[in-house]
């Protein structure tokens, strides 16, 4: 877990069969290697280091396909359930097998419980009896002992009395001593009978003991008999349960395996439809292409159908105007025509009247006897007839005009109907172009929709690649498919910053002219390997206490709490603020920007800043980015290279060890 951010079993102490270990043969492979080692920590962690696993990339490849068919893991993942299922029945047919027989023997220790507590009483009994017993024979012994001492003292009491007869001083010793010896004799003989009777008791006792303990003994074989049949099939029992839990491993790894492999296709479903839609796109956009470029000859074609239309035009609205200034003139002359007919007739009606009050005067003795009228009348009527004459020359005049209008407006109609013809044929020319171009643009249209719309589907379709790739990525990584990106601790965070800014540097060389001032060198003599390794313990420990001093706020700001696991990555406002607003790591950045100032090439100043800081080589895309930049801040271009360090070491890339 520690080498590859993700242990071979997670939770790490998720220990059990439900949660089967990513590779359990190499769990074990590795177990033993590691033992094999004498639990050589360097060493092992040197051999993972050294695997091609380890330093393989993180990143999935871009073609995903599954060696092993869905199908062949659904049958091997079906087999394995049924000897679960197999496992289990025999696990439960042992364990009800093992639990009748613990009942059995349950019974069998009730009823040896029961046989043990007259035992105890029998032996109870027989201990005392015995005891009695045995203190009987001891005090039976001991008054035969001392009855035995006392009669031969009294035998050669009396001895030595006969001998000496007539001696009272001595026949008195010799009588009490058998006088005792015959009490003693009494007393033995008293404790023989009551040792007897005791022996009789504690036979009595021993023979119940002996019958009880036989029962006993009777129940204590039945127990043993039993249990020696618990142990058996306890021990049947056990190896149904290794069995079932190899089986449930067993069944839990097929199971993930087929999990895997089912992503996998789905991965490898989707990835299909993105490259079909992909190329439903390019199919559209090829057709668009073509419509697009179908289009401009055909726009051609219509500018070079306009310009007969618009001098058709032309000539028709200059045919329109001639036709309605003839018109206009047309009407204004028929018009005076007929005033001067309407005035003919006036002026004859004037006529005829005078010429009726003529007569009417004539015939009229009274009125004719007036010279004064007669006069005025006379006079009017040849001012009429004047006027007619006048009216109906002027008539035939206009009316010749008006003849002569009509027949230009004539005359212009057929010149403006000709143009019309000829505006008619440019129109529907240029109509007929319009109108296929009308149908080329909707047709645009249309495939443009297509291309939208099959632009979306693809978009849709990368997104749902996407998301099945990010899931596999998330089932490889907990399976060692994949290698887990890894965020760097607090405290490798800290230093590798200082590393990169070239703080480490600056103190290494601080550290070294301090030994050298304080273990100054001799003069033309080789540097020894003592005096080698105790300069490289003074750097590192000189090095250690000059910049030892922020590691407790790293150690705050992005470690986890006391007593949570520190594998787990997060991110806070708090260290973002850190990183935006603290002073400190903005102020380590002086020297590395310093640096990086002096150069003036822009490619060589990207190559730099990358390898400094992320120990690797920009991109051309970089390259760009980077002389951008220096381009558009060329006034502030040291603040520029620290803006970009800054970006760099508070990137992604940077906080992750990959």
């Amino acid at each position: 877990g520690h080498m590859f951010g993700r242990a071979l079993v997670e939770p790490r102490d998720g220990l059990h069969t439900d949660n089967p270990a990513a590779h359990p043969q190499l769990l074990v492979m590795i177990a033993d290697e590691f033992a094999a080692m004498k639990y050589d920590i360097r060493a092992f962690l040197r051999e993972l280091a050294l695997t091609q696993t380890y330093q393989r990339s993180f990143v999935l490849p871009a073609s995903l396909k599954t060696v092993t068919t869905v199908s062949t893991l659904e049958a091997v993942h079906k087999e394995q359930s049924a000897r679960v299922e197999s496992a289990q029945a025999e696990y439960e047919k042992a364990l009800a097998a093992v639990n009748t027989a613990r009942g059995e023997r349950f019974a069998a220790q009730a009823g040896l419980d029961k046989t043990l507590k007259p035992v105890a009483a029998a032996k109870k009994i027989s201990a005392s009896a015995a005891k009695a017993l045995g203190d009987s024979h001891q005090k039976l012994a001991a008054k035969q002992k001392a009855h035995q001492l006392v009669a031969d003292l009294a035998t050669n009491a009396k001895a030595v009395a006969d001998q000496l007869k007539g001696d009272k001083e001595l026949a008195e010793p010799a009588a009490k001593l058998k006088a005792k010896a015959d009490k003693l004799a009494a007393e033995v003989a008293a404790t023989q009978k009551d040792t007897a009777t005791k022996k009789a008791a504690a036979q009595v006792a021993a023979d119940k003991l002996t019958a009880a303990q036989k029962t006993s003994n009777t129940a204590l074989a039945k127990w043993s008999e039993i249990d020696r049949k618990v142990q058996a099939l306890d021990r049947a029992w056990q190896g149904n349960v290794r069995q079932r839990e190899k089986a449930k491993a067993a069944h839990a790894l097929s199971l993930r395996r087929l999990e895997n492999a089912r992503v996998l296709v789905e991965m490898g479903q989707l990835q299909s439809e993105f490259s079909a839609a992909q190329v439903e796109v390019v199919v559209a956009e090829a057709a668009l292409a073509k419509a697009r470029t179908a289009m401009p000859p055909v726009t051609a074609v219509l500018a070079k159908q306009r310009k007969p239309f618009i001098a058709a035009q032309q000539v028709h609205a200059a045919a329109a105007v001639i036709l309605t200034k003839a018109q206009n003139e047309f009407a204004i002359k028929r018009e005076n025509a007929t005033s001067a007919a309407i005035a003919v007739t006036n002026a004859t009606l004037g006529r005829g009247l005078v010429a009726n009050a003529e007569a009417l005067v004539g015939k009229n003795k009274f009125l004719g006897s007036v010279d004064g009228l007669k006069k005025p009348l006379t006079n009017a009527s040849a001012s009429a007839q004047s006027a007619i004459v006048n009216l109906q020359a002027l008539q035939g005049i206009l009316e010749k005009d008006a003849a002569t209008a009509q027949k230009k407006v004539a005359d212009s109609e057929k010149i403006a109907q000709a143009t019309k013809v000829k505006l008619d044929a440019a129109a529907s020319a240029v109509r007929s172009v319009e109108e296929k171009i009308a149908a080329m643009k909707k047709r645009e249209q249309q495939i443009a929709r297509q291309v939208t719309t099959a632009k979306a589907a693809a978009a849709s379709a990368e997104a749902a690649v996407a998301v099945a790739l990010e899931k596999l990525g998330a089932r490889w990584t907990e399976n060692y498919g994949v290698g887990a990106i890894k965020h760097l601790s607090p405290e490798q965070l800290f230093w590798s910053m200082l590393q990169a800014t070239g703080q480490v540097a600056a103190q290494r060389a601080a550290a070294t002219a301090d030994f050298d001032k304080k273990n100054p060198p001799k003069e033309n003599t080789k540097e020894g390997a003592v005096r080698t390794a105790a300069h490289a313990k003074h750097v590192e420990n000189f090095v250690y206490d000059k910049l030892k001093s922020n590691t407790a706020t790293f150690v705050k700001l992005f470690g986890g709490a006391a007593g949570e696991v520190q594998t787990d990555f997060f991110a806070t406002a708090d260290q973002a603020l850190y990183f935006a607003n603290g002073g400190t790591v903005r102020g380590w950045l002086g020297t590395l920007a310093g640096r990086l100032t002096k150069m003036e090439e822009p490619n060589a100043l990207a190559e730099e800043l990358y390898l400094t800081v992320l120990t690797r080589r920009p991109t051309t895309t970089e390259k760009v980015a980077v002389l951008k930049i220096l381009i558009e801040q060329n006034d502030s271009r040291s603040n520029a290279i620290r803006e970009m360090a800054w970006g760099l070491m508070t990137s992604t890339e940077f906080r992750f060890n990959h």
